[in-house]
């Protein structure tokens, strides 16, 4: 209950700065009655791109299919992958997303561990990453992860990874990151 009133303020907040932008796009075209068309072309556009990024982006979701696929593929890495660490950068829809693998990872045999609600190492990290103790020379068991991840349609980037969740087999190199995007 206390979530739905959450989202309720979430969206009362941005239809706020969505109206407000929309005022203040109204005045300065009141305004710019001065400017020559092209000035006021550029304020005009900066205005409406700045309305354009407060709308809400789509929540991923796996796809039935990959879904099917992911399973496939990591239950014949399951022998050598008893559990895997599962970290989601620090926000809702990541730790959402990230939930979904965990569920996928256990019907494939997979022990996850997580959501482990985490930051980002750098600003570029989006996506769906693969941490790597060594980026430069991931193990056999990371690649084949790794095209698993691919093969079900997946754009899968990588990232360094501190090994803060020590695993139960020493040939897990690896864990999955969920970002936002």
């Amino acid at each position: 209950m206390g979530d739905g009133l959450g989202i309720r303020r979430v969206i009362a907040n941005r239809d706020s700065e969505i109206s407000s932008l929309k005022t203040q796009r109204d005045e300065y075209k009141d305004k710019l009655s001065g400017a020559t068309p092209d000035q006021a072309a550029q304020r005009v556009s900066a205005l409406e791109i700045r309305i354009r990024e407060l709308d809400p982006k789509p929540q991923r979701h796996l796809t039935e299919d990959q879904k099917k696929k992911l399973v496939d593929g990591l239950t014949k890495l399951a022998v050598d992958i008893p559990q895997i660490a599962v970290f989601a950068e620090a926000a809702r829809e990541p730790a959402r997303f990230a939930v979904e693998f965990m569920d996928v990872f256990k019907k494939a045999g997979i022990s996850p561990l997580g959501p482990i609600s985490t930051i980002l190492n750098f600003v570029s990290e989006t996506g769906i990453l693969v941490g790597l103790i060594d980026p430069e020379k991931p193990s056999e068991l990371a690649n084949k992860y790794i095209e698993v991840l691919r093969s079900a349609g997946l754009e899968i980037g990588t990232t360094k990874w501190q090994m803060v969740i020590p695993t139960p087999s020493k040939n897990i190199d690896f864990d999955l990151y969920v970002c936002g995007y």
